[in-house]
Protein backbone atom coordinates (compact mmCIF):
# COMPACT_ATOMS: atom_id res chain seq x y z
CA UNK A 1 0.00 0.00 0.00
CA UNK A 2 2.83 2.40 0.79
CA UNK A 3 4.25 1.86 -2.70
CA UNK A 4 0.91 2.74 -4.34
CA UNK A 5 0.44 5.71 -2.03
CA UNK A 6 3.86 7.02 -3.05
CA UNK A 7 3.12 6.48 -6.74
CA UNK A 8 -0.14 8.37 -6.40
CA UNK A 9 1.61 11.22 -4.55
CA UNK A 10 4.16 11.49 -7.36
CA UNK A 11 1.42 11.42 -9.98
CA UNK A 12 -0.46 14.21 -8.20
CA UNK A 13 2.70 16.32 -8.27
CA UNK A 14 3.58 15.57 -11.90
CA UNK A 15 0.09 15.57 -13.47
CA UNK A 16 -2.43 16.88 -10.94
CA UNK A 17 -5.39 17.25 -13.32
CA UNK A 18 -4.98 13.87 -14.98
CA UNK A 19 -4.43 12.21 -11.62
CA UNK A 20 -7.54 13.83 -10.13
CA UNK A 21 -9.46 12.53 -13.14
CA UNK A 22 -8.09 9.02 -12.55
CA UNK A 23 -8.91 9.14 -8.82
CA UNK A 24 -12.45 10.30 -9.55
CA UNK A 25 -13.01 7.65 -12.20
CA UNK A 26 -11.69 4.83 -10.01
CA UNK A 27 -13.69 5.91 -6.95
CA UNK A 28 -16.87 6.50 -8.96
CA UNK A 29 -16.76 3.20 -10.83
CA UNK A 30 -15.68 0.93 -7.97
CA UNK A 31 -17.34 -2.47 -7.83
CA UNK A 32 -16.53 -5.22 -5.39
CA UNK A 33 -14.20 -7.84 -6.86
CA UNK A 34 -16.33 -10.74 -8.02
CA UNK A 35 -19.43 -8.57 -8.54
CA UNK A 36 -20.17 -10.31 -11.83
CA UNK A 37 -20.12 -13.89 -10.62
CA UNK A 38 -23.36 -15.82 -10.06
CA UNK A 39 -24.61 -15.62 -6.47
CA UNK A 40 -22.48 -12.61 -5.64
CA UNK A 41 -25.42 -10.38 -4.66
CA UNK A 42 -26.43 -12.82 -1.93
CA UNK A 43 -22.85 -13.09 -0.65
CA UNK A 44 -22.46 -9.31 -0.75
CA UNK A 45 -25.65 -8.90 1.29
CA UNK A 46 -24.29 -11.28 3.94
CA UNK A 47 -20.98 -9.39 3.98
CA UNK A 48 -22.83 -6.10 4.32
CA UNK A 49 -25.09 -7.20 7.16
CA UNK A 50 -22.15 -8.92 8.85
CA UNK A 51 -20.14 -5.67 8.72
CA UNK A 52 -17.37 -7.25 6.65
CA UNK A 53 -17.75 -4.81 3.76
CA UNK A 54 -20.59 -2.44 3.05
CA UNK A 55 -21.21 1.13 1.91
CA UNK A 56 -20.46 2.58 5.35
CA UNK A 57 -17.15 0.73 5.61
CA UNK A 58 -16.25 1.57 2.02
CA UNK A 59 -16.97 5.27 2.57
CA UNK A 60 -15.52 5.68 6.07
CA UNK A 61 -12.66 3.19 6.21
CA UNK A 62 -11.54 2.77 2.61
CA UNK A 63 -12.14 5.99 0.69
CA UNK A 64 -12.02 8.71 3.33
CA UNK A 65 -8.59 7.89 4.82
CA UNK A 66 -6.93 7.74 1.40
CA UNK A 67 -8.62 10.85 0.07
CA UNK A 68 -7.85 12.75 3.30
CA UNK A 69 -4.21 11.68 3.06
CA UNK A 70 -3.96 13.35 -0.35
CA UNK A 71 -6.32 16.20 0.56
CA UNK A 72 -8.11 15.26 -2.65
CA UNK A 73 -11.21 17.33 -2.01
CA UNK A 74 -9.32 20.51 -1.09
CA UNK A 75 -6.13 20.12 -3.09
CA UNK A 76 -4.94 23.29 -4.76
CA UNK A 77 -2.81 23.58 -7.88
CA UNK A 78 -5.42 22.03 -10.14
CA UNK A 79 -6.42 23.44 -13.48
CA UNK A 80 -10.02 23.72 -14.68
CA UNK A 81 -10.23 20.04 -15.62
CA UNK A 82 -8.79 18.93 -12.28
CA UNK A 83 -11.21 21.16 -10.37
CA UNK A 84 -14.15 19.71 -12.35
CA UNK A 85 -13.10 16.19 -11.40
CA UNK A 86 -12.48 17.29 -7.82
CA UNK A 87 -16.04 18.66 -7.69
CA UNK A 88 -17.37 15.45 -9.26
CA UNK A 89 -15.49 13.43 -6.65
CA UNK A 90 -16.99 15.53 -3.87
CA UNK A 91 -20.50 15.07 -5.24
CA UNK A 92 -19.94 11.33 -5.56
CA UNK A 93 -18.75 11.10 -1.94
CA UNK A 94 -21.74 13.13 -0.76
CA UNK A 95 -24.06 10.76 -2.63
CA UNK A 96 -22.23 7.75 -1.23
CA UNK A 97 -22.62 9.15 2.31
CA UNK A 98 -26.38 9.44 1.77
CA UNK A 99 -26.51 5.87 0.43
CA UNK A 100 -24.45 4.67 3.41
CA UNK A 101 -26.88 6.34 5.82
CA UNK A 102 -29.80 4.59 4.09
CA UNK A 103 -27.89 1.32 4.24
CA UNK A 104 -27.25 1.82 7.98
CA UNK A 105 -30.99 2.25 8.56
CA UNK A 106 -31.82 -0.82 6.47
CA UNK A 107 -29.11 -2.88 8.20
CA UNK A 108 -30.51 -1.96 11.62
CA UNK A 109 -33.96 -3.20 10.51
CA UNK A 110 -32.50 -6.45 9.14
CA UNK A 111 -30.49 -7.06 12.33
CA UNK A 112 -33.55 -6.41 14.49
CA UNK A 113 -35.58 -8.91 12.45
CA UNK A 114 -32.79 -11.46 12.73
CA UNK A 115 -32.64 -10.96 16.49
CA UNK A 116 -36.43 -11.38 16.76
CA UNK A 117 -36.25 -14.62 14.75
CA UNK A 118 -33.42 -15.93 16.90
CA UNK A 119 -35.36 -15.13 20.08
CA UNK A 120 -38.50 -16.85 18.78
CA UNK A 121 -36.49 -19.95 17.78
CA UNK A 122 -34.73 -20.02 21.15
CA UNK A 123 -38.05 -19.70 23.03
CA UNK A 124 -39.41 -22.85 21.42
Amino acid sequence: MVFYRNVLAAALEAEPDRTMRAITEVVSSFAMPGAGIPGFARAAARMAVGDIHNLRIHHDEVLQPVLRHFDALHRSGLGPEGRRYQDRLGRHLDELAVQAARFDEHRAIVLARMADRNQSHTAR
